[in-house]
């Protein structure tokens, strides 16, 4: 079976939109226990273990 040029090019924007489509992302405004993905870690804040800061 011989696929002409316009079946290449559906079966390019079907898969494009199959990958565009299938995020991971949600909205579930119940989910509080996550951390937003750019939230700085503990380690990344000021200089680490030469702070004289405690708290």
């Amino acid at each position: 079976m011989k696929l002409s040029a316009a079946n290449w090019v559906f079966l390019f924007l079907l898969g494009l939109v199959i990958v565009l489509g299938s995020g991971c992302a949600t909205d579930d405004p119940e989910n509080v226990s996550v951390r937003p993905w750019n939230s700085p870690q503990g380690w990344e804040n000021g200089l680490g273990g030469m702070d004289n800061q405690h708290e």
